[in-house]
């Protein structure tokens, strides 16, 4: 199912590479002129980018060659197009440029192009070896030429005698016997090996990774080798892997998260762009996206098109597909919606209600994002955002256990803690405030205000203090509050009695918040669920966020009159 909606998505592509050509970079240019003189070499940079690898241009290619010696048409490195040794074997570059001429003499004949006829001459007849290369030349620079103004591998002829070849070689790589293509589903000699490479998979080889192979026995099943585990037709093998290289090369389409990258299209060509929802979203954006699902107006080009989404990292060589979603249009839109909705959380930078992330929301559950980020917490997370499943209570753990780690509540955490608590089923309709709730009376969601509150108590009565009461106390506050809520209560009467001298117009603000929370909490909970741990954190964050966005407005207010 995977390859024929790949394969399908290839077919769209109007910029797909023919058979036997790949868009690659050419870093040099060997300029000569109609008589095959050398007039030097030029970059195709431009100045002040030594590191770029060239200007891209669409060149005959040969897919897969990692080994062996394998000449490309007209086009390769310095072994191949000049003979000249860089890597200290003498006797390869020199087999390597005999093949790369014996090729060049091969299209001449067939083709009798007259710009094959002049890099001929110049090969055949000036000593290529004796070229100086520039000093900022490098072993993995690619080499091509040009004639006067022309490029030899675009002249007709060299592209349909190249293309030839091209298939010439794959019906040559296909098996003997006729199997049923896995993608178009129909009965054609498969491919043994897969030659194009998927690129930019994270956690893969920089050369590439296959989606299909097996190269030991204990991958290989009912007497089938190689690729042939799988067995598909050679057009299909060429455009899903085309595909995928399309989908990954694109940011509308691809989403990369730790050592997971998501892909997204449609059936047909559509602008949904969900990646860009989950990646950065966009206040106005989400906004219009939440407000015609409301009102069942979809906005855009929606439709019942189908959608899907592919997950893959990569394990050395080969691609491991982590998760397939296939949907419609409409239920991500949906989906999406709600997820907004349901993660929607005050920032306490703005004063406004925000939306996370994929990436921040998956790093406030981990230590380090930058060095491990499993790919469950990602895939957990989108799976919520597009397929509208309940986000799994693992992530509230984590989540949780973060907060007392680090005895922070970070604004992407209560995003993920709130995103659980949503999501439970039968909660859809009572969906939590992004803000503070004065209405709300859950007992946890009053312990964890009361410690926010506390902890600004103890700030303003010791500013710049080391060592805070949320240092030492949020783990147990958060998980059996009736053991610390009692001492820490009693320690804040000091704090206030330093208030009711130093600021009193603080001291009556705080008390009066504390004797609103304490009066709608006639006991402490012994111990927490999960849940309540949740909505402990959820209060915590609230109640902090509404003091910090209050002394900003505040502020302004002063500076707003003082002008």
């Amino acid at each position: 199912m995977i390859l024929t909606r790949l394969v399908e998505y290839a077919e769209r592509l109007d910029d797909r590479p023919p058979i036997g050509f790949a868009r690659k970079p050419v870093r040099w240019l060997i300029q000569l002129d109609g008589s095959g003189h050398f007039l030097g070499m030029i970059s195709t940079t431009g100045e002040g980018k030594s590191a770029d690898r060239g200007k891209v241009f669409l060149v005959p290619d040969v897919p897969g060659r990692t080994t062996g010696n394998n000449p490309s048409l007209l086009v390769g490195s310095a072994e191949y197009v000049l003979g000249i040794d860089i890597k200290d074997k003498p006797e390869r570059a020199a087999t390597r440029h005999d093949l790369f001429i014996e090729l060049l003499q091969e299209c001449q004949q067939e083709t009798s192009d007259p710009f094959v006829r002049t890099v001929l001459r110049f090969l055949e007849g000036e000593h290529p070896k004796g070229l100086e290369l520039p000093s900022d030349f490098n072993e993995a620079d690619s080499l091509s030429f040009q004639v006067e103004d022309r490029f030899p591998f675009e002249q007709a002829a060299v592209k349909k005698f190249w293309q030839q070849k091209a298939s010439a070689r794959a019906e040559s790589r296909a098996g003997e016997q006729k199997l049923r293509c896995l993608a178009c589903g129909e009965e054609r000699p498969p491919t043994i090996r897969h030659d194009i490479k998927v690129k930019g998979v994270p956690g893969g080889q920089a050369s590439g990774v296959a989606l299909i192979s097996a190269n030991a026995n204990a991958f290989e099943s009912y007497g089938l080798q190689k690729s042939l585990i799988a067995p598909v037709c050679g057009d299909c093998s060429k455009a899903y892997a085309e595909a995928l290289n399309h989908l990954i090369g694109h940011r509308e389409n691809s989403l990369r998260v730790g050592n997971l990258i998501y892909l997204f299209w449609t059936q047909q060509d559509s602008d949904f762009r969900p990646a860009n929802f989950l990646s950065d979203p966009d206040p106005t954006e989400v906004k219009r996206l939440i407000e015609s699902v409301r009102k069942g107006r979809p906005g855009g080009q929606l439709d019942s098109d189908a959608f899907y989404a592919l997950s893959l990292s990569g394990s050395g060589g080969r691609a491991v597909v982590r998760s397939w979603i296939e949907t419609t249009i409409p239920t991500v839109q949906k989906n999406l919606a709600q997820y907004f909705r349901a993660m929607e959380i005050i920032s306490t930078q703005t004063n406004e209600n925000a939306h996370w992330g994929l990436f921040p929301l998956a790093a406030s559950l981990v230590q380090d994002a930058g060095k491990s980020l499993p790919p469950p917490i990602p895939k957990a997370i989108i799976r919520t955002a597009i397929e509208g499943i309940p986000a799994p209570k693992w992530l509230l753990h984590n989540a949780v256990k973060r907060a007392c780690a680090e005895h922070k509540v970070t604004a992407p955490r209560a995003a993920v803690i709130k995103l659980v608590l949503n999501t439970q089923p039968g909660k859809e309709n009572s969906t939590m405030s992004a803000q503070l709730d004065t209405t709300n009376t859950e007992p946890a969601y009053l312990c964890g205000r009361l410690l926010s509150l506390l902890e600004q108590i103890q700030q303003a009565s010791i500013p710049g203090a080391k060592a805070t009461i949320i240092d030492r106390y949020f783990g147990t506050a958060s998980s059996a509050p009736a053991s610390v809520f009692g001492v820490l209560l009693r320690g804040t009467q000091s704090h206030l009695a330093k208030l009711r001298k130093e600021k009193p117009g603080l001291h009556v603000y705080f008390q009066k918040q504390v004797e609103e929370v304490c009066s709608s909490l006639p006991s402490f909970p012994l111990v927490l669920t999960l849940e309540d741990q949740g909505l402990f954190s959820l209060g915590y964050y609230h109640q902090r966020a509404f003091r910090k966005n209050s002394n900003a407005s505040d502020k302004s207010t002063q500076n707003q009159s003082q002008n």
